[in-house]
């Protein structure tokens, strides 16, 4: 923790331990940072900015805010709702920053103060790609040239989720040419198993 201790200031942030629960991605939570003025001199126009990590914003317009005056051994705060992006990563952190001024014996002068505090995020889970097994029925004897044949491909969901929307595309070698009307066929969803 920094100290601003100026002319005799001495501005302790009063930052909490931690969120009290992880946020989840894509959701928001209020986070309080308060600034006690412990030396004898009132600050004047503090204005609190707030830097969030990649993984997290802040909602509204502004990433700063204005405070009242903080008179000694007083604290002013502020609240700030932060917002987990949907791909925010496990650790993030949010700096903060406060700006002020003072009267420094009859003279006017300016000071910051600064810290981070680190914040748990939840992430999402990783989108689960669904593992396919193709196998095609077997043919009896060899295949004459001009010859006529079926075949049945069959798709067994090996993973862990449903497929949906899939279709089938048969590309044959050179030496087959597929009969029917088109070569993709749309399939049924797909269970696991």
């Amino acid at each position: 923790i920094q100290k601003g201790e100026e002319q005799g200031i001495q501005l302790v942030p009063d930052l909490p331990e931690s969120v009290e629960a992880p946020i989840a991605a894509g959701q928001e939570t209020d986070v309080t940072f308060s600034f006690h003025n412990l030396g004898t001199t009132a600050l004047t126009t503090p204005v609190a900015t707030v830097t969030p990590s990649e993984g997290l914003s802040v909602s509204g317009t502004s990433s700063s805010f204005a405070l009242s005056d903080i008179p000694a051994g007083e604290t002013g705060s502020v609240t700030v709702r932060l917002r987990a992006g949907d791909a925010a990563a496990a650790s993030q952190s949010v700096g903060i920053e406060l700006r002020y001024s003072y009267d420094a014996n009859g003279a006017p002068a300016q000071g910051t103060l600064s810290d981070r505090l680190s914040i748990p995020v939840v992430p999402k889970p990783a989108a689960v790609q669904p593992l396919i097994a193709v196998t095609r029925s077997g043919v009896s004897s060899p295949i004459s040239p001009g010859e006529e044949f079926a075949i049945t491909l069959t798709f067994e969901n090996k993973g862990q989720v449903t497929v949906t929307g899939a279709a089938a595309t048969v590309t044959p070698s050179e030496a087959l040419n597929i009969l029917n009307e088109t070569s993709t066929f749309p399939l049924p969803d797909i269970a696991p198993g």
